[in-house]
């Protein structure tokens, strides 16, 4: 947070306004994140609905944007681990 507010001190409301914006910035942020997580784990559960159906094996990814999740259960999309 951008200012530091004290009992007994009068907040100004320019401070107060940095507070909120410095709060929606971090929630726009976090929808973000979010919202990349989601494509992410959409890929995922394509491929991995897509190998079940298959036969495949689960860990073995193959063509492009390619999914998997490793033996330790972590999951990747293009190599990239997905948190």
């Amino acid at each position: 947070m951008p200012y530091s507010f004290g009992n007994g001190t009068v907040a100004d409301a320019t401070e107060v306004n940095a507070h909120f914006g410095a709060l929606v910035s971090e929630s726009n942020a976090q929808d973000l994140r979010i919202a990349a997580l989601e494509g992410s784990l959409a890929a995922v559960q394509s491929q991995v609905a897509y190998q079940s159906a298959s036969g495949g094996s689960n860990n073995e990814a193959s063509g492009s944007n390619s999914s998997v999740v490793g033996d330790s259960g972590a999951v990747y999309v293009d190599s990239t681990a997905v948190h």
